[in-house]
C-alpha cells in the first residue's frame, strides 16, 4: 500500500520548516552526500541545467521547461539511506540571469510531493508519499521526515503538485539531505533504563 502524510508548514528563523511531528527531533543530524540524478523534466536549456539543483549554491536554478506541475526529479543515493530531513530551496532566479538571485515569485512551487522508493519506479506500491505546502519562493523549506526518525530508501522523487502561475518553469535552486542518529543523552537515556529493567526481573527472580 502507497503511505501518504500530509504536512503543514510554520515560520522557523525566517525558513518554512515542515514536520509531521511539528517539534525538532531529538535526534543528531548528519548531511548526507549529494544523490545522483537519473531522471528529471527535460531543462530550459544548458544553463539552467538540473546539476545546478545540487551545487551547494542557493543563487542558480534549475529550470524546467514549462514543466508547471509536471516537473520532477528523480534522485538515487545508491544504496538504501536513512532520510531524516530534506531542505528544498525554490528558484532564486526566477525573470533574471541564472545566479544573481532577486528573481520574482512568478515560477513559484506553492506543493510539492517527496515520494520515497525502494527502487526507481515510481507509483508502485512500496512508495511512501509526504505532501508538502511551500507558500514562500526563493525559500528553503526544511522539511523533517517522520518526526525526524525518518524513512530508509534508495530513490526519492521530488514532484510538483501546483504552482502560483500555470505555464510556470518551476524548478529549483537546491537540495540537501540529512540522515540521523539518536543523540548520546537519548542513547544513555535508553540504557538506563533497559538496565533498570533487567535488574527488576533479577529481583522478582
Amino acid at each position: 500500500m502507497i503511505n501518504r502524510t500530509a504536512l503543514t508548514s510554520l515560520a522557523v528563523v525566517g525558513i518554512s520548516a515542515t514536520s509531521w511531528a511539528m517539534a525538532a527531533p531529538v535526534r543528531a543530524l548528519t548531511l548526507l552526500s549529494k544523490p545522483t540524478v537519473i531522471d528529471s523534466t527535460p531543462s530550459f536549456n544548458s544553463s539552467y541545467d538540473v546539476s545546478f539543483a545540487l551545487d551547494n549554491n542557493l543563487l542558480t536554478d534549475y529550470v524546467s521547461l514549462g514543466g508547471d506541475v509536471n516537473t520532477f526529479i528523480d534522485f538515487d543515493f545508491g544504496s538504501s539511506v536513512l532520510i531524516s530531513r530534506v531542505d528544498y530551496t525554490d528558484r532564486a532566479s526566477s525573470g533574471v540571469s541564472n545566479g544573481t538571485g532577486g528573481g520574482g515569485d512568478f515560477d513559484n512551487v506553492t506543493s510539492f510531493d517527496l515520494i520515497f522508493s525502494s527502487d526507481s519506479i515510481f507509483g508502485n506500491l512500496d512508495d511512501t508519499i509526504v505532501s508538502v505546502n511551500s507558500p514562500g519562493y526563493a525559500n528553503t523549506d526544511v522539511v523533517f521526515i517522520n518526526g525526524g526518525n525518518g524513512i530508509t530508501a534508495r530513490y526519492l522523487r521530488w514532484d510538483v503538485t501546483s504552482v502560483l502561475n500555470s505555464g510556470s518553469n518551476s524548478g529549483a535552486a537546491e537540495f540537501d539531505f540529512y540522515t540521523s542518529t539518536p543523540e548520546p543523552s537519548i542513547i544513555a537515556g535508553l540504557l538506563a533504563v533497559s538496565s533498570i529493567g533487567i535488574f527488576s526481573r533479577k529481583r522478582r527472580g
